[in-house]
């Protein structure tokens, strides 16, 4: 689980029908400070059907399944 302090991570998806010569991806929300992401994904031991990427310089710390069970 991670908890960004400062910067913003976009949420989104690859795009499978897209040529090689185009964008692989397509980003829907932006998490920005104050935010936190994957509680989901940790708790209930599931892999992530989305993407997450930097938008602008992240500063974030996290914790980890040990730490939450």
């Amino acid at each position: 689980m991670y908890f960004i302090t400062e910067g913003i991570v976009g949420i989104g998806y690859y795009l499978m029908t897209q040529g090689l010569s185009k964008k692989q991806y397509k980003l829907g929300i932006y998490m920005k400070a104050h935010s936190f992401i994957c509680d989901y994904y940790v708790c209930y031991n599931k892999k992530s059907e989305f993407i997450f990427m930097v938008v602008q310089e992240v500063k974030a710390f996290s914790l980890s399944k040990k730490f939450l069970l």
